[in-house]
């Protein structure tokens, strides 16, 4: 994200409560974080190692052999960045837009390039 919206100036997070018992477990499930870059860009991450989904790390870069890929095979974009023209997602960089539209607007087709 530094790369995108340069350092970060304030970071704010709240953890979520544990459901799994606490050992062998003993690590934070999860957290939401928000984050003020020195851009003025406002990020917003959800994280959470107790949830099932295609949208994580180890399914979009398959880094580790251990853990089986789920059926979007790798392709589900772990981070989503969202701009008041396009959004993206990464690793796979598709780029969501109403470009194609008559106007920037909900009753415009979105397009991915």
């Amino acid at each position: 994200m530094h790369h995108f919206f340069g350092p970060v100036m304030r970071v704010t997070a709240k953890r979520t409560l544990p459901w799994r018992p606490s050992s062998p477990h003993d690590a934070n499930e999860g957290v939401t974080l928000m984050l003020r870059f020195a851009s003025g860009v406002v990020g917003t991450f959800l994280v959470c190692d107790a949830t099932p989904s295609p949208h994580n790390l180890e399914d979009d870069t398959v880094e580790n052999p251990l853990i089986p890929q789920s059926v979007t095979g790798g392709n589900s974009g772990f981070y989503r960045i969202f701009g008041s023209d396009a959004s993206l997602s990464v690793p796979d960089l598709t780029r969501w837009s109403y470009d194609a539209g008559p106007e920037r607007s909900w009753s415009s087709p979105l397009t991915a390039e």
